[in-house]
């Protein structure tokens, strides 16, 4: 039996849709070939991820300010509005809390989690770590890592109770892994992808009854996916604009690190899908990229000292030099989207060699910005703007002053 172990940055962020990913995982489970092993810590934090409680407070500040406006008091049914969106407020973390609740009742137990319950001697080892500084911990009293160490204590207890059998433990958090890639017993996965393709996961997928027919029919799964390139490419065409912006991009852009964020995709020039480039994972399952060439708008900030040497495709909404250090700027680049699209068909259709209607998904990779036509950012300073007789003037006033 192959034990797994979730940490609450690789549990879904829609219980509703966890993924192919996750649903192979649990697919395993119920065959009979791992174990899924989640902590109660990370079930908690996962559920306060969902209640989103930081976004939350921040409708609830921007409505606070909304009717402080001058102009909102004027409104007939500002007092209605203000009775309606204070109750909605009051109401809504409870109305939240028990929707959470109950969705993940329901996805824990179609999931077949184990839930670990922390034990005593969880406790003892989070505290004994704690002071010292070891274990999950940074740095002695690092508040912050106890929710970490709870888990760590438990991926600890479990690995010892294997008894020479290996804990596979999927974390994203890079010190939580680091801490338990120390761990006798314990391998280590940076995300469900990586171990599901690993060694240990991935002979798990072929089964005799569905191999044998998928791999007499490749011919006529290639030749389905190419028939129906213009669908795949319409998905994935309107998956990038719909879920581009918001996300970040890096490259040669005159903020302090080189990064900004995409509020926009403005045009879609061309999409490639890469079938011959295509990775199976199992029968019926197949990782396919892609790339999309597009034009971005991007928003960012520059510092107000290079406001007046920033590229010809920047524009910088200038600010006050007195009381701003950065301005907002935005401006439009051409960059390369990669991307994965992921296929998978059931075991019923494998059988029935029924091609059609595999089930879809579409992951974003990093966006490469092309290059503009100067590779410079400091075009000669123009000091147009600078009036010499201004100064004389202020010169005057300050000695007639005197």
């Amino acid at each position: 039996m192959i034990h797994v172990f979730l940490e609450s940055s690789t549990l879904p962020a829609n219980p509703d849709t966890p993924g192919q990913l996750h649903d192979r995982l649990v697919y395993l489970a119920n065959e009979g070939d791992l174990t899924i092993h989640v902590s109660d810590v990370a079930i908690r934090e996962w559920k306060s991820h969902l209640m989103a409680g930081e976004e939350l407070a921040n409708v609830e500040k921007a409505l606070q300010k909304l009717l402080r406006q001058p102009i909102a008091g004027k409104l007939k049914n500002h007092s209605a509005m203000e009775g309606i969106w204070k109750q909605t407020i009051d109401t809504m973390p409870a109305e939240i809390a028990a929707e959470v609740e109950k969705l993940a009742k329901e996805f824990i137990g179609k999931s077949a989690y184990i839930v670990e319950p922390v034990k005593a001697s969880d406790t003892t080892d989070m505290w004994d770590t704690y002071f010292a500084g070891t274990g999950a911990f940074q740095f002695p009293k690092n508040r912050k890592d106890i929710p970490d160490s709870f888990i760590y204590s438990a991926a600890k207890r479990i690995t010892a109770a294997l008894k020479g059998e290996k804990l596979h433990f999927i974390v994203n958090d890079k010190n939580l892994r680091s801490a338990l890639a120390k761990v006798p017993g314990i391998l280590t996965y940076e995300d469900l992808r990586q171990f599901i393709e690993s060694d240990v996961a991935a002979p798990l997928f072929t089964k005799a009854e569905v191999s044998q027919p998928w791999d007499e029919n490749q011919d006529a799964v290639l030749g389905f996916l190419q028939a129906n390139m213009g669908t795949f490419a319409d998905q994935i065409r309107s998956y990038v604009e719909e879920n581009l912006p918001g996300s970040e991009v890096n490259g040669d852009i005159p903020s302090d690190n080189g990064d900004a964020n995409v509020s926009s995709v403005q045009e879609i020039s061309d999409i490639t899908i890469h079938w011959d480039n295509r990775n199976e994972v199992g029968p019926g399952w197949l990782f396919v990229p892609f790339s999309v060439d597009c034009e971005l708008e991007l928003d960012f900030s520059v510092y107000r000292s290079d406001v007046f040497h920033v590229p010809d495709w920047v524009h910088v909404d200038m600010g006050d030099f007195e009381e701003d250090y950065y301005f907002d700027a935005s401006g439009c680049r051409l960059a390369t989207v990669h991307g994965e699209l992921l296929l998978q068909w059931t075991p019923e259709q494998i059988k029935a060699k029924n091609w059609e209607n595999p089930e879809t998904e579409i992951e974003l990779g990093e966006a490469s910005l092309h290059d503009t036509e100067s590779d410079s950012w400091e075009p000669e300073f123009d000091d147009s703007w600078y009036d010499e007789s201004a100064e004389s003037d202020h010169e005057e006033e300050d000695e007639t002053a005197e």
